[in-house]
């Protein structure tokens, strides 16, 4: 079953590109782990990376769960090399004898060079090897994130949109887990991240698509842009949660009345007592017998 959120078909998944020396010193350095699940806190990881990617910064992601790591290097937006995973496991779904690289993306360029594969089957089979990667880091709720700013090492080849990947992996979850992974809770609120459009517009989605994100203000959370709709709200969340997922859109809490800052104090302390007014006559004498005494 395709997705409806799919427009006109566009290789964007590919690119020819000569990258800029590598640089080793990295910017930062940032180490998260989900410690305490709850309804909220569950998805800060993946919104926290969905963030990341909607910099196009470059620099490299590992995303660690409990049955596997994967590191992706990244440049501007687009995945240049992969560790972390079995890269026998391109020449298995491709039918050839493996390389035993250990570069996920380097495997699947050499095969396509040295076993007169088509590039973009080859480099298209590795995707599909890192959205299950990335599937099982969304799943697992004992997930880890590193991220760390700076440049990759020179790669010349082809190379993959993680925005793309992790869009199509989510659209095509029709089973819904991913999607409760990312939205865990249907009752926040989504806005538009600063660089909607420069994000949003490559996607080439459908019409129906941008008629749904057109609608996201900041004022609906996802619970009511899904009943809201004319489609299904199967298919709105989908297209919700991949949006959030990829930093395009950003979830935003709900403060609940629990959570609501107490504005007045619970408890009023009690008026001071009024200073007794003395009778103009008692100050009167009181001042005559004074000045008898001195």
């Amino acid at each position: 079953m395709s997705s409806p959120w799919r427009g006109s078909p566009r290789n964007e998944d590919t690119a020819v590109a000569n990258w800029c020396r590598s640089t080793e010193a990295a910017v930062f350095t940032l180490v998260l782990r989900s410690t305490k699940v709850t309804a909220m806190d569950e998805p800060q990881l993946i919104w926290r990376f969905g963030r990341w990617i909607a910099r196009r910064s470059s620099g490299a992601a590992r995303l660690a769960w409990s049955s596997g790591e994967l590191v992706l290097r990244i440049y501007e937006g687009r995945v240049v090399s992969v560790e972390g995973i079995d890269t026998s496991e391109v020449g298995r779904r491709l039918v050839c004898e493996p390389l035993g690289l250990t570069d996920l993306l380097e495997e699947a360029r050499a095969l396509a060079l040295e076993r007169n594969i088509p590039e973009t089957q080859a480099v298209g089979t590795a995707k599909e090897i890192i959205q299950q990667s990335v599937r099982a880091w969304f799943m697992d709720r004992d997930r880890e994130l590193e991220l760390v700013d700076g440049e990759p090492d020179e790669v010349e080849g082809a190379a993959i949109s993680i925005t793309h990947a992790i869009v199509e992996m989510v659209l095509n979850d029709l089973d819904q887990e991913v999607c409760a992974s990312i939205l865990p809770d249907l009752k926040v609120l989504l806005r538009r991240t600063s660089n909607f459009l420069e994000l949003y517009a490559p996607l080439r989605l459908s019409e129906d698509a941008d008629l749904i994100v057109a609608k996201i203000t900041g004022q609906r959370t996802a619970e009511e842009v899904a009943t809201r709709s004319p489609h299904g709200s199967d298919d709105v969340l989908r297209l919700l949660a991949a949006l959030v997922a990829t930093g395009i859109l950003e979830p935003v809490p709900v403060v609940t009345a629990a959570e609501e800052v107490d504005l007045l104090p619970t408890t009023l302390p009690e008026p001071e007592a009024a200073p007794r007014k003395i009778p103009a006559r008692w100050i009167l004498i009181g001042a005559v017998a004074l000045a008898l005494v001195l």
